[in-house]
């Protein structure tokens, strides 16, 4: 029984003498001082306190708190004969000053550390009856003395105006800003779980019907609580549910998918998902895209990366990669001489030359969407003009990287580095002032 007493409330000490009886009575049931106490352990670890009523070979009868059952000795690992909890506190009791305020503390204390949690709140109760500023008991209790007043902390904390949440007391404007955001996050788990299972029906759809109700359905989506879910999208193992994540961030503006979006243009092993990256960079290029577009430029182990790169230049126009753009035009790549009249095959990555281009013998196909390998193709000798004369090499042009240069320069001087390093050497300043201009 719990009592909450303060300085307004009179001591009622009959109360009090009327419990302590009762407890006393209630102990008495099974707490004779001539009855023999004993802690019996089971052989699987349970353990049972109480009084023996009786015992013969077979059985030890012992009565609990619960009433009397009987053990069976083949099931009794051992018997520790020793008074009862309460039994021991029966004799406290006995010993106790009732009107001592401190008496009820420690007895109080005592049966907490003996688990006779009913009587210890009764005895810290009863110690702050008698002494309502006793600060052991009340601290015992769980009280706090707030505006010289002792309360439970909960109606203190509660008080000065703060919430219990999620494991601590916070003000209720930090709590109410903690649970909304632990909803938004509920809902936009909600939200990524819908948008997971679109992009399921469009990887693997039963039907071409489904895929397409799928992606209209993607497209639709206008919670900003779904954007996570479709960034992540763009690193799906399907091109067709990488595709249309490019669409969706497009149409709702995802500004965080700049740099997916770059990366998909410039890597992705999909045709048409780096095209519609590049598509969407139209819109969303900006300076900070440079350097990863020049590295990609620069790689000379893998010419598709350096054309998927020149393409993604070609929609910047930005006057301040011509100088790569010229070292681009085309690589070199020196041939072992084995004798065969046949031309070697490359893997030097997948993209595809165009049909049409500037006058004259053409590079080689360096792509085939089919077999997946690279092919030298019969013109292994062709190269641009302004190249070394020597058959061991060959040329791979990216026709990419001179159509950006036309879109940015407006000038066509073909594959020749020579002459474009020449032309840009004459006219860079008037170039770079009209971009500072512009």
């Amino acid at each position: 029984m719990m009592h909450h007493l303060s300085h307004s409330v009179p001591f009622r000490p009959f109360r009090f003498a009327f419990l302590a009886l009762s407890f006393a009575l209630a102990a008495g049931l099974f707490a004779k001082t001539d009855a023999q106490g004993a802690e019996i352990t089971l052989l699987d670890g349970r353990v049972w306190e109480g009084v023996i009523v009786r015992e013969d070979k077979d059985a030890v009868v012992l009565e609990t708190v619960g009433g009397e059952i009987e053990i069976a000795r083949r099931g009794i690992k051992s018997i520790d004969r020793k008074p009862t909890r309460r039994q021991l506190y029966e004799t406290k009791l006995t010993a106790l000053d009732k009107t001592d305020p401190d008496q009820h503390f420690l007895l109080g204390l005592w049966c907490r550390r003996h688990r006779l949690g009913r009587e210890a709140e009764y005895h810290l109760n009863y110690a702050v009856g008698l002494d309502p500023d006793h600060a052991g008991a009340r601290r015992a209790l769980g009280h706090v003395k707030y505006k010289d007043q002792w309360m439970p902390e909960k109606e203190a904390k509660e008080a000065q105006g703060l919430r219990f949440y999620k494991g601590r007391w916070m003000t209720k404007e930090a709590a109410a800003i903690e649970e909304a955001e632990e909803l938004k996050r509920e809902l936009a788990e909600e939200v990524a779980q819908q948008v997971r299972a679109l992009a399921a029906m469009i990887a693997a759809p039963r039907s071409e019907q489904s895929a397409r109700a799928a992606t209209r359905e993607l497209l639709a989506l206008r919670d900003p609580l779904g954007y996570p879910a479709i960034l992540e999208l763009m690193r799906h193992d399907s091109a067709a549910v990488r595709e249309v994540a490019i669409r969706a961030a497009d149409k709702f503006r995802i500004a965080a998918a700049d740099r997916e979006i770059l990366l998909h243009a410039l890597y992705d092993a999909d045709a048409e998902v780096r095209d519609r990256a590049r598509k969407s960079l139209e819109e969303r290029w900006n300076d900070g895209m440079l350097d990863e577009t020049l590295k990609a430029l620069r790689d000379a182990e893998r010419p598709a990366v350096r054309f998927s790169a020149a393409l993604v230049l070609g929609v910047a126009k930005d006057p301040d990669t011509i100088d790569a753009l010229i070292d681009a035009l085309y690589l070199t790549y020196v041939l072992k001489v084995t004798g065969e009249t046949q031309a070697p095959y490359l893997g030097l990555g997948g993209f595809t030359t165009r049909e049409s281009g500037p006058p004259g013998p053409r590079g080689p196909v360096i792509y085939d969407s089919v077999a997946g390998v690279v092919g030298a193709g019969p013109m292994i000798n062709w190269k641009p003009l302004d190249a070394p004369d020597d058959d061991r090499h060959l040329y791979v042009i990216n026709y990419a990287a001179l159509d950006a240069l036309r879109a940015i320069t407006g000038k066509d001087f073909g594959v020749n580095k020579r002459a474009w390093r020449e032309w840009w050497d004459e006219n860079r300043d008037e170039l770079e002032v009209w971009e500072v201009i512009k």
